[in-house]
């Protein structure tokens, strides 16, 4: 499924580029304010995407943090063992869920961008198909 994402958000990304090229084609006096809409919503994006991470890396601090105060509290190997093993089961499975969690909102990005670009290459007089 990764691999099909990928060629999907590379032609999404391909798409954006050809439709930025378009409006800058197109000679309207509107364009470089398009651009100016679509550079905003672009930064948006990424705002939202740094902030997901962010997010995510904190949390998974708070478990580091977390699995060292349960150490110090164990009185025998197995006890640690099990601690140990406990925090990395959950590492697994949070990265994955991260993962899954930013593919998904890079391609809600993506799109969201493209958007932004299409309705500006409609306002500014160039509709693009």
């Amino acid at each position: 499924m990764a691999m099909s994402q990928s060629k999907s958000n590379k032609q999404q990304e391909t798409d954006g580029i050809n439709l930025v090229q378009n409006i800058l084609k197109s000679g309207t006096p509107n364009a470089l304010l398009a651009l100016a809409h679509v550079q905003g919503a672009m930064i948006n994006s990424m705002a939202e995407y740094n902030l997901e991470t962010s997010k995510f890396f904190q949390r998974r601090m708070l478990k580091d943090i977390e699995l060292a105060s349960k150490m110090a509290k164990c009185s025998t190997v197995t006890e640690l063992q099990d601690a140990t093993a406990e925090f990395y089961k959950s590492a697994f499975e949070d990265y994955s869920e991260e993962a899954s969690t930013l593919a998904n909102l890079y391609t809600g990005l993506t799109a969201k961008a493209i958007s932004s670009v299409q309705n500006e290459a409609i306002e500014a007089g160039n509709v693009i198909n």
